[in-house]
């Protein structure tokens, strides 16, 4: 009537079968007392036959029936066995597309692009994807075989492969990083027509999905970029006024961001430039025309820097008008990048420019002036970083509006201030620099004190005085002819020397410049005080690598900027202080400083001589 429950969850059972093949096996029901002599069991994915003996094995024939395990059993474990034949590892089936893709990558990133090629060429059609092809012309790219890589998109193409976003923006992107001597004409055509490509291949997609995996990296953005790199300039406006003014390819940020960039960049003008990129109105598509000529490039006429600075703040002024025509016609978002390149492009201009880089500032940072009024409509500002904040500053300094330097970081550094924590060195140094530009060394040696003191704090802000900031306060004192303030500097910067801080050229060598120039009226005490400089200098020079010549080509190449100027002012304290021992007999008699030009003479380094002259207006 009754029969005993199954020692196996029903889940469990529903999930294996039971065969019997030639198995005598007697139901087992109330209080009899059977046994089951023998049980094959095996898993529904099982792909080969299974021994029984793996599970249940046969008791013997004397011994009592075994007790019943009590309890949940794991089944799951007990049934789980390998099969007897199993998949050859080498048996990966037909060969697939993403086969072939990763072969060619694994080629490529091993520097055998000419074998990775003959893979991808020698495929069969059905499987030459369009990312094997795009691997293969990044690669190319990516050794400066622009050539090559032009001749692998033509067959790519050939072969009914259609290129793809990561195809044309592998090729914009090693064209806006290009050296200057491989933008030749052919290459300046060539690239034309793969923006050319890319935008019909935007116009012909049909569904908004398609529209945005192909535009979602902007081609006139893309393009722009590579004629800011060939200082095609004039072009960069064609391209911009022949773009439609609604739809995937109307403007949006992307493309304002990079024309502010390229504006930003400029330091040579051009003989053709727009006329009407410095008028109030703007040109008409209809007086532009849309062909490119690759032989048409602008001819660079010499043109003073601050000639092409004011030029490229009126161009960016401009550009920020048509940025807002789009924005009523095609909103999009203003994001950071955006307000940091127009804020950059715009600082170097007159007071419009200027005006105008203030407006931005009060409707996107939120940052205005005490007596400012509160904003007429309320706008979501965006949320404040370090470029951000560091492009306001230099705003205001070109502006010589000390007092919204002031008033910017008391604001930030209220110990209440959400953002506090923006506040840095490099911000302070604006703050050093609007004091300098005052004359007022006295808060510059009250700022430096500050940053001494809270960059010693536990937890404090980092604005611990780097090289720049002693730099910048020296040559502030020395401008000024301040020798008190310059000796107060000078023991605050002896203070913070330690082992682990090395001081760079260029301070050390404005702490002997001003020692030397600003002469008091009494030679001895004169000599004196350089004989206290020249050992600071013993003392800083011993500090540098034994050896910085041999991690120079690293650092120069990270920064190459650093790396020059780091080069420039080692050379010239050399000389000032060869100049000083020849100068004062009495300094030269003594053994260590005889050393000290020595050292300095091995560590001189050839220095360009058009890069001396950058660097005349600071020695």
């Amino acid at each position: 009537m009754y029969s005993r429950s199954s020692r196996y969850p029903l889940g469990t059972l529903s999930k294996v079968s039971f065969r019997f093949p030639n198995l005598s096996v007697p139901s087992r029901g109330f209080g009899s007392t059977g046994q089951i002599l023998s049980l094959a069991i095996s898993h529904k994915t099982s792909s080969g036959p299974v021994n029984a003996t793996t599970f249940i094995s046969k008791p013997p024939e004397s011994s009592p029936l075994l007790p019943v395990k009590k309890g949940p059993v794991n089944f799951s474990h007990s049934i789980r066995t390998k099969p007897m034949h199993p998949r050859s590892p080498k048996d990966t089936g037909p060969a697939r597309e993403v086969h072939i893709a990763v072969k060619v990558r694994n080629l490529c990133q091993a520097g055998k692009l000419d074998q990775a090629v003959e893979v991808c060429v020698g495929a069969p059609a059905a499987l030459q994807g369009a990312t094997a092809w795009n691997t293969i012309i990044h690669h190319a790219l990516s050794e400066e075989r622009y050539n090559y890589a032009y001749t692998l998109y033509q067959q790519m193409k050939r072969r009914h492969i259609v290129p793809t976003i990561s195809t044309y923006t592998s090729f914009m992107s090693a064209y806006a990083h290009a050296k200057p001597k491989n933008l030749t004409a052919i290459q300046l055509e060539r690239i034309h027509k793969l923006y050319k490509d890319w935008s019909n291949l935007a116009a012909s997609a049909r569904t908004e999905n398609a529209i945005n995996a192909i535009t979602w990296v902007p081609p006139a953005a893309a393009y722009i970029s590579v004629l800011g790199n060939a200082k095609l300039y004039q072009s960069i406006w064609d391209v911009f006024y022949d773009l439609e003014t609604e739809g995937p390819l109307a403007p949006n940020q992307f493309v304002f961001t990079n024309m502010f960039v390229a504006f930003h960049k400029r330091t040579t003008t051009s003989t053709n430039t727009l006329d009407g990129a410095t008028s109030e109105d703007a040109v008409s598509a209809n007086d532009i025309s849309a062909n490119f000529d690759p032989n048409g490039i602008d001819t660079v006429a010499p043109t003073p820097s601050s000639d092409i600075k004011i030029q490229n703040a009126q161009d960016a002024r401009l550009l920020w008008r048509l940025l807002l025509r789009a924005l009523e016609r095609c909103p999009f978002p203003v994001d950071s990048h955006l307000v940091v390149a127009a804020l950059r492009a715009l600082q170097h201009g007159g007071k419009p420019e200027l005006d105008l880089a203030l407006e931005i500032i009060d409707k996107y940072l939120n940052l205005r002036a005490p007596s400012a009024p509160a904003p007429s409509k309320t706008s979501k500002a965006l949320k404040l970083n370090f470029r951000l904040l560091d492009v306001a500053l230099s705003v205001c300094n070109a502006a010589k509006r000390p007092d919204l330097t002031r008033h910017f970081l008391d604001v930030l550094t209220a110990p209440e201030h959400p953002q506090r924590y923006l506040v840095n060195a490099g911000a302070m140094n604006h703050l050093i620099k609007t004091y300098i530009s005052l004359g007022d060394t006295r808060q510059v040696i009250r700022t430096i004190d500050w940053m001494i003191r809270e960059g010693a704090l536990p937890g404090g802000l980092d604005v611990m005085p780097g090289g720049s900031s002693w730099s910048m306060a020296l040559r502030g004192c020395l401008d000024a002819q301040d020798w008190s303030a310059a000796k107060t500097l000078t023991k605050r910067l002896a203070s913070t020397v330690n082992s682990k801080r090395i001081i760079d050229p260029e301070t050390i060598y404005l702490v002997l410049k001003i020692t030397y120039v600003l002469k008091p009226p009494n030679k001895q005490l004169h000599e004196r005080q350089l004989r206290q400089a020249l050992d600071a200098v013993y003392y800083v020079v011993n500090l540098w690598p034994k050896n910085p010549n041999a991690m120079q080509p690293k650092y120069a190449e990270d920064n190459p900027v650093k790396a020059e100027r780091r080069l420039v002012f080692r050379n010239a304290l050399g000389d000032l202080v060869k100049k000083i021992l020849n100068e004062f007999e009495g300094l030269k008699t003594i053994p260590g400083f005889n050393d000290l030009g020595y050292r300095l003479k091995e560590l001189r380094t050839r220095v360009p001589a058009d890069v001396s002259a950058q660097y005349e207006a600071y020695l």
